[in-house]
């Protein structure tokens, strides 16, 4: 999960400008689940039930709020479209360092 989400912040920022900040992931977790956005996706699909675990310990990292919020969006979207009998999805954030992939640090 954490290689898909540098992958997809490296990919988003590629396409325009964008402003590096200290930023609390939980914080814009929690910002799009209180979004209109939201409530609407769980109103239109009230057989998804939904768990939130934030691990309150993480540590800020560098990013680009708007585009690490549009990445959560399309990960809890695109799970709600995967599941369109029901089901849960757990949303949870962790502190864990990256240990090198072939060689390169992540």
């Amino acid at each position: 999960m954490a290689i898909f989400i540098q992958f997809t912040i490296r990919v988003e920022c590629r396409r325009g400008r964008y402003e590096m900040t200290p930023i609390n992931v939980n914080d814009v977790v929690e910002a799009y689940l209180e979004s209109p956005g939201f409530l609407r996706l769980t109103e239109s699909c009230p057989q998804v039930e939904v768990k939130i675990a934030l691990d309150r310990s993480i540590r800020p990292i560098l990013g680009s709020s708007s585009h690490l919020m549009k990445m959560i969006m399309n990960l809890i979207v695109n799970a709600f479209d995967a599941m369109p009998s029901g089901g849960w999805l757990h949303f949870a954030s962790s502190y864990s360092i990256a240990r090198a992939v072939n060689g390169r640090d992540m």
